[in-house]
């Protein structure tokens, strides 16, 4: 039996529930997993134990939201460095265009980091519907 199949299967047999509420119901899933993998500690973590962190993530569908923070937690940043950075970019046809940052939102001034995560970000593929302007805050613990 297919997917589809088993989808409507269900709906027909549980009064109440419409098939948008299975959506909302999967895309719930989708942030609460993206948040248990936020509060869990890194599997394999850098040598100098930094971590990054994103705090928060304005222009997304939750699965890119997913998607950009597992490929984020990624980066091997540098020791000893502690502090928040606010980044503000454009999505069109699936790529990162203009990355700004938010100087006065930010806490975190090294410039050889901003700069290797905004080459991340400028990396990164979202969907390829994604047409928006991004707000990410990053908090950084060494």
């Amino acid at each position: 039996m297919s997917i589809q199949s088993k989808r409507q299967a269900y709906l027909a047999s549980a009064p109440g529930i419409s098939d948008e509420s299975l959506s909302l119901s999967s895309e719930a899933a989708k942030v609460g997993a993206m948040y248990l993998r936020l509060r869990q500690k890194p599997s394999s973590p850098a040598a100098n134990n930094t971590h990054l962190e994103v705090i928060s993530v304005t222009g997304l569908e939750p699965s890119d939201t997913l998607s950009l923070t597992q490929y984020l937690q990624q980066i091997n940043l540098p020791a000893n460095l502690s502090g928040e950075i606010v980044f503000e970019f454009t999505l069109s046809k699936g790529r990162v265009g203009r990355i700004m940052l938010e100087e006065e939102a930010s806490t975190l001034k090294t410039a050889n980091v901003i700069e290797l995560i905004k080459r991340h970000l400028l990396k990164w593929r979202p969907s390829q519907s994604v047409n928006s302007t991004v707000v990410l805050r990053l908090r950084i613990q060494s």
